[in-house]
């Protein structure tokens, strides 16, 4: 399997010494562009909207770097997705794809169907909504996390899980007693 050096680019930020210096100096521009998931199992989908990391390819085709980064300890780290979107024809899909996992330092290879989606997944249609309508991001409740490495957005991502959790309990408590105050009423 060939990996681009910007496909790599986390692994060099994640490991070893490196990661103190490429702070510094390899940082992406950091977009949430999708949530998924519930209470304590939250995944979030985060994308490089750094123009230096966004990749002309053949035919008018770019392709750019999201990152599903999960709050479950029991999953990888993240997985990181090489994307690529073409505008002019409407259509996304995903050219490689590879688990991270932070506790021992290592990328496992994803298989991903490489076809051309013609009714691409919630996150799948936000990349393409990023990329071809970069004016419409916030509209289409993408946020912007800033400047970072990948480290930091890890961090960051994490970060967003706490204050997630806490919004998801105090609506579970909410429901539980909207639960209870409608079988109140049927007695």
């Amino acid at each position: 399997m060939h990996s681009s050096f910007r496909y790599l680019l986390p692994a060099l930020l994640l490991c070893g010494p490196l990661s103190a210096q490429a702070d510094n100096v390899l940082n992406g521009d950091f977009w949430i562009i999708h949530h998924q998931g519930k209470l304590s199992a939250n995944e979030l989908f985060v994308a490089d909207g750094d123009p230096a990391h966004i990749f002309e390819r053949s035919g008018g085709v770019q392709s750019l770097g999201v990152y599903q980064v999960y709050e479950n300890a029991g999953k990888a780290t993240l997985t990181s997705y090489d994307v690529e979107v073409d505008c002019a024809r409407n259509r996304v899909r995903i050219k490689d794809a590879q688990d991270f996992h932070g506790l021992t330092v290592s990328w496992t290879a994803v298989k991903v169907s490489h076809a051309w989606q013609e009714k691409p997944s919630g996150w799948l249609a936000q990349s393409r909504v990023f990329v071809c309508k970069p004016s419409e991001r916030a509209s289409n409740s993408m946020r912007p996390m800033g400047r970072m490495s990948i480290p930091q957005m890890i961090n960051e991502s994490q970060a967003s899980f706490n204050a997630l959790g806490r919004v998801q309990v105090k609506a579970e408590v909410l429901k539980k007693i909207d639960e209870a105050f409608d079988r109140m009423a049927k007695q």
